[in-house]
């Protein structure tokens, strides 16, 4: 069976952003390479979006 997923709605959450992009900077730091994270949340079955 196949999850559904979403991006998750980040938008007035400026400190979880600026979280991510810390990890993605000191993932980045470790493997010297750019890491880009992703947020998605579980698509709702009776999600309207």
């Amino acid at each position: 069976m196949q999850q559904d997923y979403e991006f998750t709605d980040l938008e007035d959450r400026a400190s979880l952003v600026q979280e991510i992009r810390r990890l993605e900077e000191k993932i980045e730091q470790t493997l010297g390479e750019k890491v880009n994270l992703i947020a998605y949340s579980e698509k709702k079955e009776d999600s309207d979006q």
